[in-house]
């Protein structure tokens, strides 16, 4: 994740990170350790049971607010909803 973060433009950006609830734990402590350099960027982080509980107008509007989407560990049912929304 340290890398894809560092890749973004110097501006200040958000990223969208939708991951399994078993990633969740890491990511979060690597999305602070990341926010703690880099106070002006933003990173929303929802797991797959998350998503599933989003309608797809939400889901639409993260997307679009995103300047970086990663996906880390999401698969079956979400999966083919992700597809036909983005």
């Amino acid at each position: 994740m340290m890398m894809l973060l560092t890749a973004l433009c110097a501006d200040a950006a958000t990223l969208l990170a939708v991951v399994s609830s078993r990633s969740a734990a890491e990511l979060t402590a690597g999305a602070h350790r990341f926010l703690d350099d880099n106070p002006d960027h933003t990173v929303l982080l929802r797991t797959t049971d998350q998503l599933a509980e989003m309608t797809d107008e939400e889901i639409r509007a993260a997307w679009a607010a995103a300047d970086a989407v990663l996906l880390g560990g999401v698969f079956g049912e979400e999966v083919p909803r992700l597809e036909r929304l983005v």
